[in-house]
């Protein structure tokens, strides 16, 4: 067997001195006036600017030498880009960097020669290939090195002639450019991987492999490559290995020749790692390593506490199993030493009760296995987290009750167990003590209800959200609330721990005291300053007022408490009544008058203060902790009494108490004319209360009127009611935004952009901003507002009645999808009028159930959390077209080389790894404001990263993978420009900030994303403004290598035997999957692959299938099965008697494969199993059906058996028949021959066939030419084996005498109809006339994989409608 052939050239990069081994001294570029510009503009290239150039291409530089024409290929524009450059082809380009340096006429011939020769066959449309990102396009095998002969090179001025090398493999040259080492591999074959190595001293074999695998090029017998980047100062030579697998193991033939190997599943060390996994580990197969980690699940039942854990035997000589245990709540760690031919092991756990003074209670296990003296293999660890907790709030809902919102609830939801620990209110939590005027001795106020548990069946839930019954939460208390689903078969998710206190305070409607209290305030300033007033606290006063309004043109009346030295920024629902009540110790009452005339409410005229900001001192109002008037609230919360009305009607409040001169007062003064107070409210009249001859005497006065004079008593001033005109509503955010409350607040704020995350709560405060109409101009009450209902907006902007969200009465808005939601206030008391903010609810949205439709609401079937992360694949394989011939791409060997390396998506077949993501709800952000959306990630496990391309689909649709206009759209240009142009990686330690005039225009944002590293991963959208942050979405993403999401099975056959009837079969190896992207339905798709297919071909092919039926919207398991089926290395052509020894292997694996269908039933019981089988796999699987395997779905596609197996009334074919003469006559029927053998299928069987099927035809040969088989022959009764001896053997094994003996009578299944009426076959589809499947050898044999998923998707979704799942549209 050719392995391969390495090659040395050694590269002296000592910079100073020695130039280059094998090449010639690069020199400066000059002038453009050169033989190389006339042949360049001969051939009609046209000159390219240096801004024009792409980073990256194919830059064939001619450089200077003695014997002319010296062409290297580099990877990048050269370090001197005012050379002349010329476009020739795709992202191919000619820079003349010889200055005019040649010498001699044979130089300037050769150059010439050189350059027309490029030129030629790169145009050359057969060989045109598209441009490949971090990859050269071919140029032409180097032209000749002047007239010293090929391949003659000038190192240091000595002339040096390489080898002959004929047909074999080797480095024709190599190049430095710009630091970049590149070069031309010749004699190379299409698609086969070819690895670089290098060292540093050919004294030693110390070849170190690069890391930098290129493919051979499919048009011709050479490849361009670039290697790496060089920053040596010494020798460095380079050695080409061909990675080429040829007897399709996926072990390169190199390291099958090294260790002495060659099954991929094989262990010879015995230590766990088979051969293939040595190999992508860079370990010795023949060497004893650390174990992997057993295949173990781990299952938790919660009613009875029990743990169990179920594991496949581990590899290798494994002398027992250790199970590790630690337990948090005990803190107790335990070993358990198990067999090693058990398969199972339980444990009971203590219970997992919510604790308070710490984490959730957890246990964590480690599970071995032992190899005695080789030690233990690796841990698998699991920590007992169930099904992970639930993504549930608590929040504040409709009529201010506390609702549970559950965003994942597993779709066989039984019920949500809340466990409940409620905790003292202080009294004052609710303004039980201090300025309100309740004593501060009452204690603290406990719930009627201590710790405990509670149900919330399932059916309560409505779109996710239930309220929390009003027993098991009374009102006005805090609480923590811990949430766990429970599943309809009783399995438990965990508990979800409370993050912050909640209380709970139901809907007061308070706006008429809101209002009452505006017009107060208004009414109660002085001549000269806002109300305020001072607390008495042990007979001190706090001076300045601890409570004071300090704002000339604007009071405010809300819940965020009073006074510009108050606001804390805490909400209180009951602050407009206990300050309503409170305000009413400050309103003339006769009934309140002491002997002097003064109020007995506890309230009095105070020390003088001195105000900054009026620049005077201002005579104060001081009022005790112990007022009259004052909301029970003590009451209100734990005795049920009621809440009273407002307290400050307009017949109620006609004088209040004001301090200071007034500037008039009890001297016989005049009440003045015209007089306004602090807000230009008129003063209308006053009330005097004074005692004369110890009688109280009331006595009001009018402007104009005269006060008494020589008494000793109070005024109480009447100003005029204030009269409102509706300027608008004010919205804002409570901490970021200005509150009018808030210090700083200014009239001529206006509401911000309100953006909020879809599945996210926060509070909205609403104000309306009344103008005073009488008094000073520029003079507004800012009155708090309850909330009505959010609705959603047309799409012309207008509030429509359809319901969004969930929102309080107190601004507690809950977003339940993506748009935006218009928060619409209650009327005004007094006119109706209502308010609407609108907020703008953002999501990053993904298609988590691949079902095509794009569900941006918080609950729906595309909501991620933690616990229920959207689960997907890295972009690891390789994908690229090979130029115009290919221009949709194929896959080659991916274990060298990741398109998510690529920084642009190459081509369409690579499009079936990109995943979209919306950007959904954002509103227009002008350029120029300081708007910024970022999208970042936080790992939760391993390193999880994306890259991210724009979606050239307008809508943001699925076209990418349905049309193939749409998908070549989407690919980069040659210059790696467009919509496949990636952004930077985003990963946990970069994050990535959007162009900004994505986002001018309002609406949803669409992009597609595949993976770039494997983990789990939080991928956040931010929106900011000015660096503060406005909103903020996340969806999570767990992206796993794809090997982990699908279960893979391999069937070996011992076939030492020479006689084959004694063949056996068994299965060796099951990887389970580790990870599910499909979903949790109760099907299972098991592939079976057909005849000369690879270890390689195997895995890239389930891969394919995996994936297209993953974008068709299947939600099952999927399953793949390696059987020994004969493998032609390439190049060797498909030939006849390739077909019946395979055949035969097939029928041994059958055994193999019944025992596996077997354990899946029982793995999967209730399951529908569901086989898909191409070509002679249908061979394992029709015999082990035959032989009773459980099947419930049986798919032949392209069947390669006769089509009278499965119908005896199958039309004859007219050359098998003829063939039936002397000694080429064989049996015909069951059991010895095909006719009939499977009519006894149970399953249901579903064939699709092409009648051009091009693989098939040559099956039909070889029924012709090669039946009897060899050494075989028919004698009209038996079958005979005569060995080369010329001893004849009866053949009694039927799967041998049909697999060697028997021709068909029929064509095969895979060429056959009718649709329906055909034996045992109940359905069939014509894939020449509905998927154009036809006869191109041999790729539309495997047409469903071979051609891109654009070309292909709605066969795959037949497959499924097949097996009765509805696919996605």
């Amino acid at each position: 067997m050719k392995l391969f052939r390495s090659f040395l050239i050694g590269l002296g990069l000592g910079l100073a001195a020695t130039g280059l081994y094998g090449q010639t001294d690069l020199s400066e570029a000059s002038t453009p006036d050169s033989i190389i510009q006339l042949a360049a503009e001969a051939r009609g290239l046209s000159l390219v600017s240096p801004t024009d150039l792409p980073k990256l291409g194919t830059y064939w530089e001619v450089l200077p030498s003695r014997g002319g024409g010296l062409l290297v290929p580099a990877p990048c524009p050269p370090e001197n880009v005012t050379a002349p450059i010329y476009w020739i082809s795709g992202n191919i380009f000619l820079a003349d960097a010889t200055a005019g340096q040649n010498t001699g006429t044979n130089a300037v011939l050769a150059d010439a020669t050189a350059v027309v020769n490029l030129i030629e066959q790169i145009q050359t449309p057969k060989i045109q290939r598209r441009a490949q990102t971090l990859a050269l396009d071919g140029g032409p095998t180097p032209p000749g090195a002047g007239s010293g002969g090929t391949n003659v090179y000038y190192p240091n001025g000595n002339s040096y002639t390489p080898p002959d090398y004929g047909t074999n493999l080797y480095v024709a040259q190599v190049a430095i450019t710009n630091g970049w080492l590149a070069g031309v591999a010749s004699n190379t074959v299409a698609d086969v991987p070819y690895g670089l190595l290098t060292n540093g001293d050919l004294t030693t074999t110390n070849w170190v492999a690069t890391g930098r695998v290129f493919y051979g090029a499919a048009a011709t017998n050479w490849t361009a490559f670039t290697a790496l980047p060089v920053s040596r100062t010494n020798n460095l030579f380079f050695r080409l290995r061909s990675e080429a697998s040829s007897d399709g193991s996926g072990l390169p033939d190199w390291w099958e020749a090294a260790y002495g190997v060659s099954d991929p599943y094989g262990d010879p060390d015995g230590d766990g790692w088979n051969n293939l996994q040595e190999l992508q580990n860079g370990t010795s197969p023949v060497s004893f390593d650390p174990p992997p980690a057993p295949q173990v699940t781990m299952n938790y039942n919660v009613n009875n506490g029990t743990v169990t854990f179920s594991w496949l035997p581990s590899a290798g000589p494994v002398t027992g199993y250790t199970l590790g245990k630690t337990d948090y709540q005990t803190g107790l760690s335990t070993n358990f030493q198990i067999s090693a031919s058990a398969a199972n092991f339980s444990d009971s756990i203590a219970g997992d009760e919510p604790r308070f003074d710490g984490p959730l209670l957890y246990v964590d296990y480690s599970f071995q296995a032992q190899y005695g003296s080789n030690g233990a293999s690796a841990p698998a660890g699991f920590r007992l987290e169930y099904e992970g907790a639930p993504s549930a709030t608590i929040i504040t809902g409709p009529q201010g009750r506390l609702a549970l919102v559950l965003a994942d609830a597993p779709a066989d939801l039984s019920s949500v167990r809340i466990y409940r620990h409620p905790y003292e209110l202080p009294v004052n939590f609710y303004g039980l003590a201090g300025w309100y005027g309740e004593e501060d001795t009452l204690g603290n106020i406990y719930s009627p209800l201590g710790d405990g548990y509670f149900q919330v069946p399932a059916s309560s839930l409505s779109n996710g959200v239930v309220e929390l019954p009003d027993a098991q939460a009374p009102a006005f208390f805090n609480y923590k609330f811990w949430v766990q689903t429970v599943r309809s078969n009783g399995v438990a998710s965990g508990w979800l721990s409370p993050t912050d206190a909640t209380s709970r305070a139901p809907f007061v409607d308070a706006r008429q005291q809101l209002k009452d209290n505006l017009r107060f305030l208004l009414r109660a300033a002085t001549d000269q300053s806002p109300f305020a007033f001072s607390v008495e606290q042990n007979s001190t006063y706090y001076l300045p007022p601890v409570y004071a309004w300090p704002y000339d043109n604007f009071v405010y009346s809300g819940f965020y408490g009073e006074g510009g030295f108050y606001y804390s920024g805490l909400f209180n629902e009951l602050h407009p009544i206990h300050a309503n009540c409170f305000y009413r110790n400050f309103v003339f009452d006769q009934n309140h008058l002491d002997a002097t005339g003064r109020l007995n409410t506890g309230c009095y005229l105070g020390d003088y203060y001195y105000d900054d900001a009026a620049g005077l001192w201002l005579p104060g109002l001081g009022i005790t902790n112990f007022p009259t008037y004052y909301f029970d609230a003590a009451g209100y919360l734990t005795n049920g009494l009621p809440v009273p009305s407002s307290q400050l009607t307009d017949s109620q409040t006609r004088w209040i108490l004001t301090p200071g001169d007034y500037p008039f007062g009890l001297d016989g003064g005049t009440f003045p004319v015209g007089k306004q107070n602090f807000y230009g409210l008129p003063y209308v009249s006053a009330q005097c209360a004074y005692v004369t001859n110890n009688q109280q005497v009331l006595a009001t006065v009018y402007p104009g009127g005269r006060f008494p004079s020589g008494v000793n008593g109070m005024i109480y001033v009447e100003t005029a009611q204030p009269v409102f005109t509706n300027a608008g509503y004010y919205f804002a955010r409570p901490g970021p935004d200005p509150l009018p409350e808030k210090s700083g607040f200014a009239t001529t704020n206006t509401t911000r952009a309100l953006f909020q995350g879809v599945g996210q709560s926060q509070q909205i405060a609403g104000y309306a901003r009344l103008a005073l109409q009488n008094g000073y101009a520029d003079v507004y009450g800012y009155l708090g507002q309850y909330f009505d209902r959010a609705c959603k907006l047309d799409t012309n902007g207008n509030v429509t009645a359809n319901p969004t969200g969930v929102l309080s009465p107190y601004g507690n808005f809950f977003a339940t999808e993506a748009g935006d939601a218009a928060l619409v206030t209650l009327p005004d008391p007094d006119t109706g009028q209502r308010g609407t903010g609108i907020v703008h609810c953002v999501a990053l949205q993904v298609d988590k159930n691949h079902d095509g439709e794009m569900d941006a609401t918080f609950n729906g079937p595309d909501a991620t959390s933690p616990a229920a992360p959207m689960v997907c694949w890295a972009n690891n394989d390789y994908d690229f077209s090979s130029g115009s011939a290919d221009p949709f791409g194929h896959d080659v060997e991916s274990q060298y080389n990741a398109n998510y390396k690529d920084p642009a998506i190459t081509c369409p077949r690579d499009l079936e790894d990109w995943f979209r993501l919306w950007i959904c709800g954002l509103p227009p952000l002008p350029v120029g404001q300081g708007y910024s959306v970022t999208m970042s990630m936080t790992a939760i496990s391993g390193n999880p990263a994306i890259n991210m391309v724009n979606a050239v689909e307008t809508n943001g649709g699925t076209l990418y993978l349905t049309d193939t206009n749409v998908a070549l759209a989407q690919v980069a240009d040659y210059m790696g420009d467009g919509y496949g142009q990636k952004y930077q990686t985003i990963s946990p330690t970069n994050s990535v900030t959007l162009p900004a005039n994505l986002f001018t225009n309002g609406g949803n944002r669409y992009f597609l994303i595949e993976g770039a590293g494997i983990g789990e991963g939080q991928l956040t959208l931010t929106i900011s403004q000015n660096g503060n942050t406005l909103a903020q979405s996340s969806t999570y993403l767990d992206i796993h290598d794809i090997e982990d999401l699908y279960e893979r099975a391999v069937i070996t056959n011992d076939v030492s035997s020479s006689s084959i009837s004694n063949w056996t079969s068994g299965v060796e190896v099951v990887q389970q999957a580790t990870a599910s992207a499909l979903g949790d339905d109760t099907n299972l798709i098991v592939m079976v692959h057909g005849i000369n297919v690879g270890n390689w071909d195997w895995l890239n092919d389930s891969e394919t299938v995996f994936k297209r039926l993953y974008w068709s919207g299947y939600h099952g398991k999927f399953m793949t099965v390696k059987w020994p089926c004969n493998y032609l290395t390439p190049p060797q052509p498909l030939t006849l008697d390739v077909f019946n020894l395979s055949e035969a292997k097939a029928y041994k694996a059958s055994t193999a494969l019944t025992t596996y269908l077997n354990q899946l039933r029982s793995r999967f019981s209730g399951y529908q199993l569901n086989l898909y089988v191409h070509s002679q796999g249908n061979a394992v699987v029709s015999e082990a059906i035959k032989n009773g395997a459980p099947v419930d779905n049986y798919l032949l596609t392209q069947g390669a058996l006769p089509d009278n197996c499965y119908d005896v009334g199958a039309p004859t074919y007219a050359p098998f028949l003829a063939e039936e003469t002397g000694t080429k006559i064989t049996p015909e029927w069951q059991p010895m021959g095909y006719h009939g053998i499977y009519t006894n299928l149970t399953a249901r069987v579903i064939n699709f066939y092409n009648p051009n099927d091009p693989v098939l035809a040559v099956w039909n040969l070889d029924q012709e030419d090669d039946k009897p088989s060899g050494y075989y022959s028919y004698d009209g009764t038996n079958c005979w084996y005569t060995d080369f001896f010329f001893i004849s053997h009866l053949v009694t094994d039927f799967q041998e005498t049909r697999a060697m003996v028997s021709r068909a009578r029929s064509l095969s299944v895979g060429q056959s109809g009718p649709d329906t009426a055909h034996g045992v076959i109940q359905s069939g589809v014509n894939l020449n006339t509905q998927y154009n499947f036809d006869d191109a050898f041999p790729a539309d044999h495997s047409a469903q994989w071979t051609r891109p998923i654009q070309m292909t998707r709605p066969y795959f979704q037949q497959v499924l409608r097949s097996y009765q799942i509805e696919p996605a549209p």
